[in-house]
């Protein structure tokens, strides 16, 4: 009742002016849902998952999480990445996938695990602290796009469709006319504005998300503190073994 009383009826998480995740808060109501089902919690739990999700707190890109959102509407974040966050981030989704039946929170998930092991991970064992905010002197210098970006790496019919969907603008949501990518925008109704098959967007983030990857990792890189935290990556380990348990990926279960 206390989490609910203090719910964003709008935009989910609490009713501040910023927001941060507290992933242990919405894992307890996954676990109050399961238990006596009650309509009102679900309700809570998928408007806070899908904003959660959807806006710049998500690296659509790159996959995993950052800290908080600056503003209460999830779009601008503090880029910095933590372990911790991310390894409960995806503990949430994966519960959050299993408890509420939808598939859409497992693979935010797993796609969570999957930044983790590809840019927190030691080969020789272990899980790196965290990414900075900031690279080449500016905050969020690695992760903002802007419009002609897009249109250079995609071409002008997809890279004005792919800057629709990913809430990319000429005059930006952050500094200096960039733009945190945001995936809110509905196919259906790009495809609309742009005159366009629905089919041939309904693919087309996932088609050009690799090249976005490598595009953007060749921009100056947040500075990665490698210190190992023990009690975070016990987080991790845990949220491993849950992926495991969910998919059978030999991966997830070698890393925990």
């Amino acid at each position: 009742r206390r989490a609910l009383e203090v719910l964003d009826p709008k935009w989910g998480g609490t009713a501040t002016d910023q927001k941060f995740p507290t992933p242990v808060r919405w894992r307890y109501l996954v676990s109050a849902y399961r238990k006596w089902g009650d309509a009102e919690v679900k309700n809570a739990l998928v408007l806070t998952l899908d904003n959660m999700a959807s806006g710049g707190l998500y690296d659509h890109v790159g996959g995993g999480f950052h800290r908080y959102a600056v503003d209460k509407t999830w779009v601008v974040p503090h880029f910095e990445k933590m372990l911790y966050d991310n390894a409960q981030m995806a503990s949430l989704f994966l519960e959050a996938g299993s408890g509420l039946s939808n598939p859409n929170y497992t693979a935010i998930g797993l796609d969570t695990l999957d930044f983790m092991l590809k840019e927190l991970y030691d080969k020789e064992g272990g899980f790196y602290a965290s990414y900075d905010a900031a690279s080449a002197g500016k905050e969020g210098h690695f992760y903002v796009w802007k419009p002609a970006e897009l249109a250079s790496l995609a071409g002008k019919k997809d890279g004005e469709a792919l800057a629709a969907m990913m809430g990319v603008t000429e005059e930006g949501n952050f500094e200096d006319n960039t733009s945190v990518v945001t995936r809110r925008r509905l196919p259906a109704k790009v495809a609309l504005e742009l005159d366009r098959e629905v089919e041939e967007l309904e693919g087309l983030f996932e088609k050009w998300r690799p090249t976005l990857y490598q595009v953007r990792a060749k921009r100056d890189w947040p500075r990665l503190d490698t210190k190992m935290v023990t009690g975070w990556n016990g987080l991790a380990i845990s949220a491993m073994a849950e992926g495991y348990r969910l998919t059978g990926r030999k991966g997830y279960l070698d890393a925990a």
